[in-house]
C-alpha cells in the first residue's frame, strides 16, 4: 500500500476558501452598516431631544413659534452654501433658529438671550426674526473660538469664517467690530444679515417647532393736545388703552381694544369708555421679498372698513416701493352710543422711500389721494437711534401745507402679569405726534393700529447689526 503526501494542507481548514471569503466580507459590511445606522439613529434622537429642550427653554423666556433645527457641517456646507469652514477650536455644527419675542421692542431684543440659551456649542448660527409668524430677516452668526479666543481680532482668520449667504451679503462687518459681540451674545460674533431668508425657512420646515396658545394684552397710553386756542390754549386728552390680540394662524391675527379716559378736556365722547381698534388682519410674505397686510375693522381717526398695504423692497432693504388702498366710512360714540356714516370714501396711496444705512435715515414718500378727497404729497423723515425714533412730516395738498414732528419713545419692557396661555404687557412705544396746524383735513389718514413701517426699520438689516454691536 502506497503513502500519500500531503503538500498543503490548507484546503483541510477551509474546503472552499473563495466562497467564505467572500460571505465573511459581506458580514462584516453588514455589520458596519448596522452600526452605521444604529448611531445615526442614537444622534437623531439626541439630536431630536437636543433640539426639544431648547425650544423649551426659549419658550419658557417668553419666546414665540420657535423652530429649531440642527445641521451637521457637511450637511450645512451643502445646502446652505460654500463655507469656509469652522474656526479652529470650534464645532463644526450649524444651528438654525427662527423666533419671535414680544417683551421688547422688536425680535432683535432677544437674540443674544437665544445665543445664550443654545450654548457655545455650534460652529454657526443663523436667527430668523420673525413678525407674526413671518420671517423677516435672517442674522447669522460664528461661533468664538474656545482656545484661540485672539483670532477673533486676527483679520486674516476672521476672514475665514463665512456662516453662509448672509455674510456675503449687502451688510457685513469688519473683524474689528464683530469681535465686540461675543461678551453679549453667549460667545457668538456676528457674520451679517439679509432680507433673504429663502434657504434657511425651508431647512426649518423639517427642524422641531414649538407653540402654544397665547392671548396678549398690551397696555397703550394715550395724550392728546391741542395748542393755541385763545379761551383755552392747552386742551388735554389721557386715556388708557388695553388692547387685546389673539394669533389664529400664521400672519392672522384678531384684535380688540377699549379707550378707558382718565383726564378729558375735549369733547364729551370722550368721557365714556368706548371701543378703540377692533381689527381682523392677515400679513403674509411674498417672494421679493414682499410683504401685504389686509385689515378689516375700525381704525384711528374715527374710521371704520377695509385697509390693504403691500411693501417691495429692494437692495436688502435699503429701497422698497407700495401701496395702500383703502374704502373706510367714519363712526362716533356720542355719550357712549354708536354712530356710523354709511358714506365711505377711498384713500389710494402709491409709496417709496428709501434708508441711508449708515446714519439709519429714513425717507418715506407718499402721494395720491388722502381722505375727504384730499389730493397730494407727504414726505416723512426719520432717524432711528437704538432707543427712539424722531422724525419730521412735510405735507402738501389741495387743502394747504402743514408740517410737523414725530417722536415714538420706547416703554418699559418685560411684562406686568402672566402664564403660559395669557400676558399682560406694556405697549412697546409711545408716540407723540406735533402738527403746526391741528384739524385742518390736510393730508389726513387713519393707522390700522399695526404700524408696519416701524415693523420694517425695526428689521432693517444694517440697523440690526448696528443693534447687536453696540454695548
Amino acid at each position: 500500500m502506497g503513502v500519500v503526501t500531503i503538500q498543503d494542507t490548507d484546503f483541510l481548514l477551509d474546503p472552499y476558501p473563495d466562497i467564505n471569503s467572500r460571505r465573511g466580507a459581506s458580514i462584516r459590511r453588514a455589520v458596519a452598516v448596522l452600526f452605521t445606522v444604529l448611531f445615526t439613529v442614537l444622534a437623531a434622537v439626541g439630536t431630536s431631544r437636543a433640539q426639544s429642550a431648547l425650544a423649551d427653554r426659549l419658550m419658557d423666556r417668553g419666546f414665540e413659534n420657535v423652530r429649531v433645527r440642527t445641521l451637521p457641517d457637511t450637511e450645512s456646507d451643502r445646502r446652505l452654501g460654500p463655507q469656509s469652514g469652522p474656526l479652529p477650536g470650534t464645532p463644526s455644527d450649524t444651528l438654525l433658529l427662527s423666533f419671535e419675542y414680544r417683551m421688547a421692542r422688536g425680535s432683535h431684543a432677544g437674540v443674544c438671550e437665544a445665543l445664550k440659551l443654545a450654548g457655545s456649542g455650534y460652529a454657526h448660527v443663523v436667527t430668523i426674526l420673525e413678525h407674526q409668524n413671518v420671517p423677516m430677516t435672517a442674522v447669522a452668526f460664528d461661533g468664538a473660538p474656545r482656545s484661540r479666543p485672539d483670532l477673533l481680532a486676527d483679520p486674516a482668520i476672521s476672514g475665514r469664517a463665512d456662516s453662509s449667504s448672509v455674510r456675503r451679503g449687502p451688510v457685513a462687518l469688519d473683524a474689528q467690530v464683530a469681535a465686540q459681540v461675543p461678551q453679549r451674545c453667549g460667545g457668538y460674533r456676528i457674520a451679517g444679515a439679509s432680507m433673504d431668508v429663502r434657504p434657511y425657512v425651508r431647512q426649518l420646515e423639517s427642524g422641531h417647532h414649538a407653540s402654544r396658545p397665547l392671548i396678549d394684552v398690551a397696555l397703550h397710553p394715550r395724550y392728546s393736545a391741542l395748542f393755541g386756542f385763545y379761551r383755552d390754549p392747552v386742551m388735554l386728552q389721557v386715556n388708557l388703552a388695553p388692547r387685546l390680540n389673539v394669533r389664529l394662524w400664521r400672519g392672522f391675527e384678531v384684535g380688540a381694544q377699549i379707550v378707558v379716559p382718565l383726564y378729558n378736556e375735549f369733547s364729551s365722547e370722550g368721557d365714556f369708555i368706548r371701543p378703540g381698534l377692533l381689527t381682523a388682519s392677515q400679513f403674509i410674505r411674498l417672494p421679493g421679498p414682499t410683504f401685504v397686510r389686509a385689515t378689516a375693522g375700525t381704525y384711528t381717526n374715527r374710521r371704520f372698513g377695509l385697509d390693504l398695504r403691500a411693501r417691495r423692497f429692494f437692495a436688502d432693504g435699503r429701497f422698497w416701493a407700495g401701496f395702500d388702498v383703502g374704502r373706510t366710512g367714519n363712526v362716533f360714540y356720542p355719550n357712549g352710543s354708536v354712530f356710523v356714516e354709511r358714506d365711505p370714501e377711498w384713500i389710494v396711496l402709491g409709496t417709496a422711500g428709501f434708508a441711508w444705512s449708515r446714519h439709519h435715515l429714513y425717507v418715506d414718500g407718499a402721494a395720491g389721494r388722502f381722505l375727504f378727497g384730499d389730493a397730494g404729497g407727504r414726505v416723512e423723515i426719520m432717524r432711528q437711534f437704538r432707543r427712539l425714533d424722531l422724525g419730521f412730516v412735510f405735507t402738501q395738498t389741495v387743502n394747504g401745507a402743514n408740517a410737523g414732528l414725530r417722536l415714538i419713545l420706547p416703554l418699559f419692557e418685560g411684562s406686568f402679569a402672566g402664564s403660559r396661555s395669557l400676558r399682560v404687557r406694556p405697549a412697546h412705544d409711545f408716540t407723540w405726534d406735533y402738527l403746526y396746524r391741528a384739524g385742518t383735513n390736510v393730508g389726513e389718514a387713519y393707522e390700522t393700529g399695526y404700524y408696519m413701517d416701524r415693523v420694517y426699520r425695526q428689521h432693517q438689516p444694517s440697523f440690526l447689526m448696528d443693534l447687536l454691536t453696540t454695548p
